[in-house]
């Protein structure tokens, strides 16, 4: 890949990333799907556009504890259907997950306290995908993509409002 294409990545990249820094990408994100407008990710650019998405990702994730952007956006822009996506949020959300609070802990940004409260906080969790796994397997994809753009952008407004 030549290197002007390289930078051009990188500059949309971190472009993006000042504006999902604000949470104005997931609301226009959701908006612009639901009213048809196609934001894909063509095959050719997935590969190149993969490691500068997951450090900005990273990054965010470190500042602000929300793992879901852009990397869900980007699976989402890519084309998964509803399986393939909530597998790869699965995996993506489990790694993170684990990831988060060790590298918290390696830097005594998290107390015991902290910790608790999070563990508590699965068993609520588990029932929640119980639940919304019971729900996905009753409805077609196209409504199942219309309720997954409605969480983000009711998730993007919220964040916007509340940013703390």
């Amino acid at each position: 890949m030549p290197l002007a294409d390289i930078l051009a990545i990188a500059a949309v990249a971190f472009t993006l990333a000042g504006f999902v820094k604000g949470f104005g990408f997931p609301i226009v994100f959701a908006l612009s799907r639901l009213l048809k407008v196609s934001i894909s990710v063509p095959r050719k650019w997935e590969r190149p556009l993969s490691v500068p998405l997951g450090a900005i990702n990273g990054m965010l994730t470190g500042m602000t504890g929300s793992f879901m952007v852009p990397s869900v956006l980007f699976m989402q822009a890519m084309g998964f259907q509803r399986d393939m996506l909530v597998q790869a949020m699965g995996i993506f959300f489990a790694i993170s997950t684990i990831v988060l609070p060790a590298s918290l802990g390696r830097h005594d940004l998290i107390s015991m306290e902290h910790v608790r409260v999070s563990v508590s906080a699965l068993m609520p969790s588990i029932l929640g995908l119980t639940i919304g796994r019971r729900v996905r397997l009753k409805i077609d994809e196209e409504r199942f993509q219309q309720l997954f753009l409605v969480s983000v952008l009711l998730l993007g407004g919220y964040i916007s409002i509340n940013p703390s």
